[in-house]
């Protein structure tokens, strides 16, 4: 049986604004944050289909990534895009 099976996704429809502000929140609180500036550009008509923990949780591990590539930087700025293209929806970090 499939790891992924075994867990409990709850897909749905929800606000990828709300989302990507959510995943900001609490990534705020990490130590890995101290001294980076966040710039979003997400249109807040959004929608986006998951599950919003496993959303919140991708969204926060790329703040993480993102955060530790710049570690030897003076100015820390991670600038969060998100769109729509035809059917698809498109965030970038």
């Amino acid at each position: 049986m499939p790891f992924q099976s075994k867990l409990n996704v709850y897909r749905r429809s929800l606000d990828g604004s709300e989302v990507i502000n959510s995943a900001l929140k609490t990534f705020s609180h990490s130590p890995k944050s101290i001294n980076v500036k966040f710039s979003l550009e997400v249109p807040s008509d959004l929608v986006v289909e998951g599950d919003p923990l496993e959303l919140e949780l991708v969204f926060i591990n790329l703040f993480r990534n993102a955060s530790d590539a710049m570690k030897e930087q003076q100015e820390k700025r991670i600038v969060v895009t998100a769109e729509k293209r035809g059917g698809d929806k498109v965030a970038c970090i």
